[in-house]
């Protein structure tokens, strides 16, 4: 049941192990990546573990399905800074929340 592994996924992570919380969330992509709440978990999964690549991605994929959230418009370019071979899209996302949150400068 995709509900109860997901769930569970978050307990793992919350208790403090993010590894097997991001393997058993990637394993659901194809089932609930259509999902915000999925990616988020996932990004926060990534992120307490260190997985930068995951990280992006799942920060990407959240950034997309909700492009009108300054939040995850700051995480996806805050990600990106994190690869310095991906500078360039930061500088781009960071213009991107800026333009949806001009007063936030």
């Amino acid at each position: 049941d995709p509900t109860t592994a997901f769930q569970a996924a978050v307990t793992m992570n919350r208790l403090g192990y993010p590894e097997p919380a991001t393997r058993l969330l990637q394993q659901l992509e194809a089932k609930v990546g259509n999902s915000p709440g999925f990616w988020m978990q996932l990004q926060m999964a990534a992120h307490d573990s260190r997985q930068v690549d995951v990280l992006i991605e799942a920060s990407r994929r959240l950034y997309e399905l909700t492009p009108r959230n300054p939040v995850a418009a700051n995480n996806y370019a805050a990600s990106l800074l994190l690869r310095p071979d991906r500078a360039a899209e930061a500088v781009q996302a960071t213009f991107e929340v800026l333009n949806q949150q001009p007063q936030s400068v």
